[in-house]
């Protein structure tokens, strides 16, 4: 009777361990996923931080200017990041934070994810009408977040730009801008 639950015991030890082993982490490189039609792209970078993003998106890597391609200065730069000069009126950004996070949590919440770890998700809006234009995420190489598969994000990023309630309304600063980013931080 003993050994028939000794190894029982290590059997379900074996079990458990091979379930934990056998997690797929899909963003060990730097990489494009291309499926169904879209194609997102994998950037490793330093501390092991990945980077996913739609690779027809325009704003990832570009610089926020002025709608007529002037640069912002530094001084405006530096007010912008003291939180002395902003770009978006205040209710329609904690309006925007809780539309993002109710789609996030919906579309996240079948992966059975831990809890205590973070997702950036991180929104470019067109200044013009207000709505989302694309989405990017980062999160830590070896998070809950790399082994939630693209098409999840993808349909995050569907669901976030196409929710007509999702809009920001911009101070007369950030209407002159080519775009704005917000980012959303995410934690389960």
């Amino acid at each position: 009777m003993k050994t028939k639950f000794f190894f029982a015991l290590v059997a379900a030890i074996f079990s458990s361990i091979s379930g934990i082993v056998a997690q797929t982490y899909y963003y060990n490189d730097t990489t494009t996923f291309t499926q169904n039609g879209y194609s997102y792209r994998c950037d490793q970078s330093p501390g092991a931080r990945v980077h996913l993003y739609n690779t027809a998106n325009i704003y990832t890597n570009a610089e926020e200017t002025y709608k007529n391609g002037s640069p912002l200065s530094l001084e405006t730069r530096r007010a912008v990041f003291d939180g002395a000069l902003n770009a978006v009126m205040d209710n329609s950004a904690s309006a925007s934070a809780s539309i993002c996070t109710a789609i996030i949590t919906d579309v996240l919440s079948p992966y059975s994810l831990p809890s205590r770890q973070v997702l950036i998700i991180t929104v470019a809006f067109n200044t013009t009408t207000g709505k989302a234009m694309e989405v990017e995420f980062e999160f830590l190489r070896k998070q809950c977040y790399a082994t939630v598969p693209v098409s999840a994000y993808r349909e995050i990023e569907t669901r976030i730009k196409a929710d007509p309630n999702l809009s920001l309304t911009f101070t007369s600063f950030g209407q002159q801008l080519n775009y704005v980013k917000m980012d959303y931080i995410y934690e389960l």
